[in-house]
């Protein structure tokens, strides 16, 4: 299925806590770091293509960028979202540095009652901004101390795909091409094409459409907002029929992540 970018995520500067969910949701991705923290119930998680089993006591990291989607398994389950945006994770990734997690899934009842513990205590109801941010620096330590250097060639693929993220987000607004792409970030443009298409779902050219008709849509939703014609060549498309095309092919997209 094609990973869809939540762009309201990285829009938001509060911590989003989901407590006791409905935790079923397509491939996505954003770049925010996001927890999954099972007290009880049974999921599955897929992370950049890698599909692990989600049981009692287990807690999910889910890194900048990675490509996510959640499977419910049970009818009931005790656990937690949060969602913790980029400005608050500074400090964390400095500390870190380039440490990629070995896996996803870190197996650990006692962490995962802990993290709870201090879900339920500061996050859920607490208005206080500092204390908020606080208490997800403490959670993140916490993890940090369970990080383990994953093999270097899924670190290397990851950090590709965060940079082709990045560089796209930055540009999408000009004609960019995946040569343009490649011989920005060192890599060859078979290879960039070939990542992004494994942990994304979807080509290059796909995904800077959808940004461009995301930017359109958003922008026509203003008082005061330019004419269509002025936003497709504003948004980087060539022409108008470049837009309907592709507009007609994202529609198509969404109405097939929507029945799945």
């Amino acid at each position: 299925m094609n990973a869809f970018y939540e762009t309201h995520r990285d829009d938001a500067a509060e911590i989003h806590t989901k407590r006791n969910g409905n935790h079923t949701y397509p491939s996505h991705f954003h770049r925010s770091i996001e927890l999954f923290i099972i007290k009880r119930g049974n999921y599955s998680l897929t992370v950049n293509g890698i599909t692990h089993e989600m049981t009692d006591g287990s807690v999910a990291f889910i890194d900048c960028f990675d490509v996510h989607s959640y499977e419910m398994h049970s009818e009931q389950g005790d656990d937690c979202v949060i969602l913790i945006p980029f400005s608050h994770v500074y400090r964390f990734n400095s500390v870190r540095e380039s440490t990629r997690i070995r896996s996803s899934i870190i197996k650990d009842s006692e962490l995962s009652s802990r993290l709870l513990a201090l879900a339920d205590g500061f996050l859920i109801d607490e208005s206080d901004t500092n204390v908020r941010a606080s208490t997800a620096e403490l959670m993140l330590s916490l993890i940090l101390g369970r990080l383990e250097p994953g093999e270097e060639r899924e670190r290397g693929e990851a950090q590709l795909v965060r940079s082709m993220l990045t560089y796209i987000q930055d540009n999408f607004k000009r004609e960019i091409t995946r040569a343009d792409i490649a011989r920005t970030l060192g890599y060859s443009p078979e290879h960039v094409s070939r990542i992004f298409h494994k942990y994304l779902g979807r080509s290059l050219k796909d995904y800077i459409n959808s940004l461009r008709i995301e930017y359109i849509d958003y922008e026509r939703s203003l008082e005061g907002a330019p004419t269509l014609t002025e936003l497709i060549y504003k948004a980087g498309f060539g022409s108008e029929q470049t837009y309907y095309r592709a507009k007609k092919k994202e529609n198509r997209e969404i109405v097939s992540r929507s029945s799945t």
